[in-house]
């Protein structure tokens, strides 16, 4: 696991760092697209109404999923009828028909995709890969069924990792711990060749997630840089919330010396979560949540694990020169995006 200060993505920036996709037209350095979302203007102005910043710098190391199952498929074009049937072991069945209507020029409604039971996915069973269009092209070109696995080898060297971001996020507050606005930023290792299957625009509209910010005060930046590595896959700026949220809400908990009053983290989430009767609610970058009732969730999650009687014991832990930690984290899946503000260049 390499150490938080490690700096290749950094590296990569420098003007005379080598290029490493010399052989594409144009391309002069190693960026592969920048994007942003969220009104910046707005969210500068929250920041200059707040009362405290918070912020954290934080590397999200890169990992590679190892499912007891390789990828794997067997496929089966019909070359009179045209209809396509491919048994595979696909996290999103529906994605892998899109893009194979696009690759083969089938209509979608010709190609249907079977994905039973899956030995373990962890996202990287997400992408198309190599193997599944050649044996779909096998096939076709066979007039037969043709089969295609990995060995343990080849998924280790042809599966896409995940993650490997430097991220930084500040979040402005009121000295009673309205959160006003966020701002984030993400510099992440792609590897030399740009295979990001994870959709990225979705991930950084989850930013804000349950938190009531002020209407179009967050702000997300990420950048991709090439470097000799596999692609990368899945995770995002998003990634700063559930797994080093947590820090950053504990510490905009902490008051400042000029601040008397300290509030529980537990509190201060619950102070900005949505409201109930605040659904539907868009988020400042776009995405709508339907429904929710998030301080109910956490308020049934506390009193399951005795988070009063945990606080006790932490402070009778502190008082013995021992330290006990807690960290909270609420999830959501699922939302829809409608027609976020935001701007997006690439180069790949």
């Amino acid at each position: 696991m390499r150490s938080a200060s490690w700096s290749r993505p950094q590296q990569a920036l420098a003007s005379d760092a080598p290029v490493i996709r010399d052989e594409k037209e144009g391309q002069s350095d190693n960026h592969i697209y920048h994007w942003e979302s969220g009104d910046a203007e707005a969210t500068d102005r929250a920041f200059a109404q707040a009362d405290r910043v918070v912020s954290l710098d934080t590397f999200y190391p890169r990992s590679h999923p190892a499912p007891l199952e390789t990828c794997g498929c067997i496929a089966d074009v019909n070359s009179a009828t045209g209809q396509t049937t491919i048994y595979m072991t696909s996290q999103a069945p529906h994605a892998i028909r899109t893009v194979f209507a696009l690759v083969t020029g089938l209509p979608e409604e010709n190609i249907r995709i079977v994905s039973p039971d899956l030995g373990g996915g962890f996202g990287n069973k997400v992408p198309v890969y190599p193997g599944y269009v050649v044996a779909t092209a096998a096939s076709l070109l066979l007039g037969r069924p043709v089969k295609w696995i990995e060995d343990r080898s080849e998924n280790l060297i042809s599966t896409g990792f995940a993650r490997d971001f430097h991220m930084h996020g500040e979040l402005a507050l009121k000295d009673d711990g309205t959160m006003l606005g966020l701002r984030t930023s993400l510099l992440a290792d792609e590897g030399a060749f740009h295979a990001d299957a994870q959709p990225s625009k979705l991930k950084v509209g989850l930013l804000p997630r349950r938190d009531r910010l002020l209407r179009h005060a967050g702000r997300a930046r990420r950048r991709r840089r090439l470097l000799h590595e596999q692609g990368a896959r899945r995770g995002g700026i998003s990634m700063l919330v559930p797994r080093h949220g947590g820090v950053v809400h504990d510490r905009a908990a902490r008051p400042e010396r000029r601040v008397r009053a300290r509030m529980d983290p537990a509190d201060l989430r619950k102070k900005n979560f949505i409201r109930p009767e605040q659904f539907p609610y868009e988020t400042p970058t776009g995405l709508v949540y339907d429904s929710g009732d998030y301080r109910g969730a956490m308020d049934l999650a506390l009193e399951t694990i005795g988070y009063d009687e945990l606080r006790k014991e932490q402070e009778q832990k502190r008082a013995d020169g021992k330290l006990l930690g807690h960290r909270h984290r609420i999830v959501h899946r699922g939302g829809r995006s409608r027609s976020p503000q935001a701007t997006t260049t690439s180069s790949d």
